[in-house]
């Protein structure tokens, strides 16, 4: 990312959740240092609930604790300050289980300057 510039993000990603539980999905963004500001949500496909962001690495819980497949939505700006970087997505597994959380084919991030 450009220092002093505007951008909008989107990522989409689908998980196998296959066991029910407390395995759940945390996700989250990271970039450069001091950013003039930071707007974007995370919407569960399948109908739960929105986060409204507004700081890089604060972790959502993005999935329920029941075993079935979940698409996610994440979509934003932000306004990078004056360090340019790396915009990274970072997603886990919330609790350690011998059924592992899998990230399907398909997902993708864009990062368009505006």
């Amino acid at each position: 990312m450009a220092a002093n510039t505007t951008y909008a993000v989107r990522v989409v990603f689908c998980i196998i959740q296959a066991a029910a539980g407390t395995i759940h999905c945390k996700a989250s963004l990271n970039g450069p240092a001091s950013p003039s500001y930071l707007r974007w949500n995370i919407f569960l496909a399948t109908g739960g609930a929105g986060y409204n962001i507004t700081a890089y690495d604060t972790t959502s819980l993005v999935s329920s604790g029941t075993s079935d497949y979940y698409m996610y939505l994440l979509e934003g700006t932000i306004g990078n300050g004056t360090n340019a970087g790396n915009l990274v997505f970072r997603w886990c597994q919330n609790t350690s289980s011998a059924t592992a959380l899998k990230v399907l084919k398909g997902a993708y991030m864009t990062l368009t300057k505006v």
